[in-house]
């Protein structure tokens, strides 16, 4: 995406920010703070598991992105940092249609933002388990070219895309179980 932002191609990046040190011929805005859970389908055994602790990840089967993506870089920091093993990966997957139904016929675990999955949360076809995710959190917002001037279509719907964030965390919220939605 950084690369086709550069060759014009898009007018910005809607997703996680990098460090201010990754380019310099790109800005980031803030948006809100995002961060991890760990979701399973409705019928998972962990689901009445009560209470569970960031341990027991260490023998689930997991689906994940590849290796070297941001989330899954999150997770296995997470774990490393607390003297547990790397995730047990056995299906590798950005495309949220797989990880879908993966999750659904099966048991496998997937850490991923909530609001990724609202829609199969909100119909409790998708649970967030109860287990705290540390270490998790990522910066989401607007990456545009620092030199650009974005065409009036790419400007309203960025106006509105930030109208819209703060809402976005209250109906994440609600569907997660989130007390205090972490937000800009």
């Amino acid at each position: 995406l950084a690369a086709g932002l550069r060759a014009g191609e898009l007018d910005f990046i809607l997703g996680a920010l990098r460090p201010a040190d990754y380019a310099t011929d790109l800005a980031g805005e803030e948006l809100l703070i995002d961060h991890l859970a760990v979701v399973v389908r409705a019928r998972h055994p962990w689901v009445q598991r009560t209470p569970l602790a960031l341990e027991m990840l260490a023998g689930a089967k997991w689906a994940l992105p590849r290796v070297g993506a941001p989330t899954r870089d999150l997770l296995e920091h997470a774990l490393v940092r607390r003297g547990l093993p790397p995730p047990d990966v056995v299906l590798e997957t950005s495309d949220l249609a797989v990880l879908r139904g993966a999750l659904l016929e099966s048991n496998l675990l997937t850490a991923i933002s909530p609001r990724q999955l609202y829609y199969e949360l909100d119909a409790a076809l998708l649970q967030v388990l109860p287990v705290p995710l540390p270490d998790t959190e990522r910066r989401i917002g607007l990456t545009q070219r620092v030199d650009s001037r974005p065409s009036p279509g790419a400007t309203l719907l960025m106006a509105e895309i930030r109208r819209q964030c703060p809402l976005l965390m209250q109906d994440t919220a609600a569907v997660t179980g989130d007390r205090a939605p972490l937000q800009r």
